[in-house]
């Protein structure tokens, strides 16, 4: 049951808002207990992901670094994270918990989402390098909670072994249509490149570079189109080409002949756009942006989609 999207529906519905403090308050505490029930314990008995954890942040943060002590001195915060495994009660030794670990305490301290992301981006980027796979369920968890506090969550984009957090877009990253297209692209880094320089604009709000964004929309699908088709052409040439490359692929590919003729001729209008208020002259509108990152990003998911899974 996702309880987090009927969580959200349910405070729209009734109409209930939380100040942007609180929304950050109940995130962050939700984004403790689930990294706790997720790989808590893992953290805990894995006291190297800790360690790397603490100095990489301490290095990114441009603290000054901790050097270690003599023998009795007073050991420092490296020392101890050396040794994060156990800890003493009254005496005795015993196993440490989540909440023992540097992990927890740096999260719990964040004082804002841009302290918590980044303390959580940091995280995800050690378990790439430690070639560790527990974090992917993670993120997938971390995303849904965000729904929960769209104002102050992000977005977790997978790809892979990676996980790349980026600020909430509205309801622009949304899962199906460009959040898993950008991690599809992988394995097509021209394209992107481009589609993730049109977010990035978008993100920013520099309606400035709009034109930039639409253009990198074009260049992101002209360079997966090639890919795909094994083509060299620029869009406008796959288009005339369409009758004798891009429906044959599609057929090919199992995809109604309806929908074929429907994706060659949205394709066809998507370019005349293109050289109409972009390429040639800059008349387009404000309203046009979102659709037609909508509109790339659902281009390019049916042709990842029937490349991959056909």
């Amino acid at each position: 049951m996702d309880l987090s999207r009927k969580f959200a529906n349910y405070n729209k519905r009734w109409n209930i808002q939380i100040n942007e403090k609180e929304q950050f308050s109940h995130f962050k505490n939700r984004v403790i207990y689930v990294i706790d029930e997720s790989i808590g314990n893992f953290l805990a008995k894995n006291p190297n992901i800790d360690r790397d954890f603490y100095r990489q942040l301490s290095f990114l943060s441009g603290k000054k670094p901790v050097v270690k002590t003599s023998p009795l001195s007073i050991p420092s915060p490296s020392e101890i994270l050396d040794n994060l495994s156990v800890s003493t009660f009254k005496g005795k030794r015993t196993e440490r918990s989540f909440g023992d670990i540097f992990v927890y305490k740096k999260i719990e301290s964040s004082e804002n989402i841009t302290h918590l992301t980044t303390t959580l981006q940091v995280l995800f980027w050690i378990f790439e390098e430690h070639d560790q796979k527990i974090h992917i369920q993670l993120a997938k968890k971390l995303r849904d909670i965000s729904k929960l506090t769209p104002s102050v969550g992000f977005c977790a984009v997978i790809k892979k072994n990676s996980v790349v957090l980026y600020p909430p877009g509205a309801n622009l990253l949304d899962e199906g249509v460009v959040n898993d297209t950008l991690s599809w692209l992988e394995d097509y880094p021209e394209a992107a490149k481009h589609f993730e320089k049109a977010l990035a604009i978008y993100q920013a709000g520099d309606t400035e570079r709009y034109r930039d964004l639409l253009d990198s929309l074009r260049l992101a699908l002209e360079y997966l189109l090639r890919k795909v088709l094994n083509s060299d052409r620029s869009i406008e040439n796959q288009i005339k080409e369409t009758k004798s490359v891009l429906l044959p692929w599609l057929k090919q590919k199992g995809v109604h002949g309806q929908i074929a003729a429907m994706y060659q001729k949205l394709l066809a209008h998507y370019d005349s756009y293109q050289n109409d208020a972009v390429k040639h002259k800059e008349k387009f509108f404000l309203d046009d942006i979102e659709f037609m990152i909508y509109l790339t990003g659902t281009f390019m998911r049916m042709l990842l989609q029937l490349s991959v899974q056909r």
